[in-house]
């Protein structure tokens, strides 16, 4: 199981992107630390970071922001304006346009009320001024008329999630990573369990772990255990071809000249140190456009992938909502209701196969009207009980 930082290495680790923050923001992390995950906190760095950067430009000084004055409902109002199209620069420095979803927004708009109302707490502010409904409401509503941060997720068929798979066998062995077993394993593990890429990464060889399956003539059953957002662990089953997969990767990798603190780690980068969110958001991305889904390449990402394992599962009948809320580690059933959207060729196929068709159609019905009937046309345009009752 992976060790927990501790909350001194979590602030650590996010001290580059909260460099130059003011002390009472700094001291927003320092009391978050010991609640929140390193990718959250890195996350509300991120946020914090383009706020405080706009705020000073807005401002034109880098003194003490007097948080009752210049920081009220209008200001943040701009800031979400600014959010629509502005720009920053990218891990090289190279300035880049940017801009926000419904989605991005939501969690920039959390972002910062989580820090208000610490403010408020500690005494920097009198009130939240996006402490209400409606003003949060009015926040994401104006800039995205018809919008909605409840957006279908974009997900992959399962003609598509097995063409992204035979796309590791076909791709030149140039454009490998770290390998092709590598690779193989790893999109295979986020298909077969729905896993998050900062979850993927901090897994360790000895998060597979073998139980029982209560007959001894069988084989012991292969489980993850994945720690996830909030710290919260969770057993995941794995597939026996996904755990094939795994085992045939870590026997092909050389395990010489590799740094101590990342023996440990499932996976590794060509580099043989534990790979990183980014580094599994790139696997991903390659195959996706190798695979020819160049309608989707753009949106293809490791989340679309989870999105991909639970659209599956559900609209098959693989697992109830609450079996599907289990494996996705969600802390409330809510965040599960998006998947239980289903294609129209779905919801036709689950009507057509309706349990009592068959009965009906042993009743002896009439056969349905062809393709010349219709509105005025045949029967179609009325039955005999309702010529009768006029």
């Amino acid at each position: 199981m992976a060790r927990r930082l501790s909350p001194s290495e979590k602030l650590e680790a996010i001290r580059p992107l909260t460099e130059g923050f003011p002390q009472e923001v700094w001291e927003f992390f320092q009391d978050r630390a010991p609640l929140y995950t390193l990718a959250t906190l890195r996350n509300y760095a991120y946020d914090l970071r383009i706020f405080l950067d706009w705020l000073r430009n807005r401002r034109g000084s880098d003194g003490p922001i007097d948080w009752n004055r210049e920081v009220t409902f209008r200001t943040v109002r701009e800031f979400f304006l600014y959010l629509r199209d502005y720009e920053s620069r990218d891990r090289q420095g190279r300035p880049v346009r940017r801009s926000n979803d419904v989605k991005g927004l939501a969690r920039k708009l959390a972002t910062l009320s989580s820090l208000f109302e610490y403010l408020v707490v500690m005494e920097y502010m009198a009130e939240n001024p996006i402490g209400s409904r409606e003003r949060r409401r009015q926040l994401l509503g104006r800039l995205r008329a018809g919008g909605s941060a409840k957006e279908l997720p974009v997900y992959l068929t399962r003609d598509e999630a097995a063409r992204l798979i035979r796309t590791v066998h076909t791709l030149p062995i140039r454009d490998h990573g770290a390998s092709r077993a590598r690779d193989h394993a790893l999109l295979a593990l986020l298909l077969f369990t729905g896993l998050r890429a900062s979850e993927v990464v901090s897994l360790n060889k000895e998060s597979i772990e073998y139980e029982s399956t209560g007959d001894p003539t069988q084989p012991l059953r292969a489980v993850i255990r994945v720690t996830g957002k909030g710290e919260k662990t969770r057993i995941v089953p794995l597939h026996p071809a996904v755990e094939r997969l795994i085992r045939r990767y870590l026997e092909s990798r050389p395990e010489s000249e590799v740094p101590e603190e990342h023996r440990r780690a499932l996976f590794w980068n060509r580099d043989k140190r534990r790979i990183t969110a980014n580094g599994v958001w790139r696997v991903v991305r390659k195959y996706a456009a190798a695979a020819g889904l160049t309608y989707k390449e753009k949106a293809i990402s490791p989340h679309k992938l989870r999105h991909s394992f639970a659209t599956m599962l559900l609209s098959e009948g693989q697992v109830s909502l609450r079996e599907l809320q289990e494996l996705l580690g969600h802390a409330s059933i809510n965040t599960t209701m998006i998947y239980t959207h289903i294609s129209d060729a779905g919801r036709r196929r689950a009507i057509e196969e309706h349990p009592l068709g068959a009965l009906m159609e042993a009743e002896g019905l009439p056969a349905a009207p062809g393709p010349a009937a219709g509105p005025g046309g045949g029967r179609a345009g009325g039955s005999e009980g309702e010529s009768g009752g006029k």
